[in-house]
């Protein structure tokens, strides 16, 4: 094995459980004071669902659409659901590509959740208006840095090889 065959090892944080739970804590405390019904959703960096709840009388079709605007902004690399109204707009090509994309959602209520500059999870929101789910997600999301091992833990990611220059 040469050198560049070797497989690269590089450490990514990624939200926990018990970070998770945290989270979803944070977002239904942030519904019942807005006094909504709203479904959560709590996703790892690479979009795995580590942590759902459905308050009160919220629709069903809010379950999928909350895990949806999770997954979209882990998809995305960290990218806020709110954000693709103005890159879609203007754009009709990729707004009607991206828009059949199963499980894209480009409503606003899914935000990522940060360490630092590096997202390690994402929440979405679904079942009140789009400001409300927004308000939820990003109440959910601020973190402190008290809690910082059960928040995120360091995994490595998929081994990928090293590329040969050229």
């Amino acid at each position: 094995m040469t050198p560049s065959d070797e497989p690269i090892q590089e450490m990514h944080r990624t939200l926990t459980l018990d970070g998770a739970h945290a989270v979803l804590e944070r977002a239904e405390q942030h519904a019942k004071n807005l006094q909504i019904s709203v479904c959560i959703a709590v996703v790892d960096r690479s979009g795995w669902l580590l942590s759902f709840a459905r308050t009160g009388d919220a629709p069903l079709i809010s379950i999928q659409l909350s895990q949806d605007k999770a997954f979209s902004v882990a998809a995305f690399g960290g990218k806020p659901t709110h954000e693709w109204a103005e890159v879609l707009e203007g754009n009709p090509v990729l707004a009607v590509g991206l828009t059949k994309t199963e499980r894209l959602s480009v409503i606003g209520g899914g935000i990522p959740i940060l360490r630092g500059r590096q997202m390690i999870g994402a929440i979405g929101v679904s079942g009140g208006t789009v400001e409300q789910d927004r308000s939820v997600a990003e109440a959910g999301a601020r973190t402190d840095n008290s809690s910082e091992s059960a928040i995120a833990s360091s995994v490595p990611p998929v081994p990928r090889r090293a590329r040969t220059a050229s």
